[in-house]
């Protein structure tokens, strides 16, 4: 997820909130979808 430019902990949840741009959230959903579905 660090090199998509999220950084997220492990064996953390997601916590999103209204800081978080939508460009925010797509790129994290992106990087999500790179790293645990391909």
């Amino acid at each position: 997820m660090l090199k998509n430019g999220v950084l997220k902990g492990w064996p953390q949840k997601f916590y999103p909130s209204l800081a978080h741009s939508e460009e925010d959230v797509t790129k994290t959903l992106e990087a999500f979808e790179a790293v645990y579905l391909h």
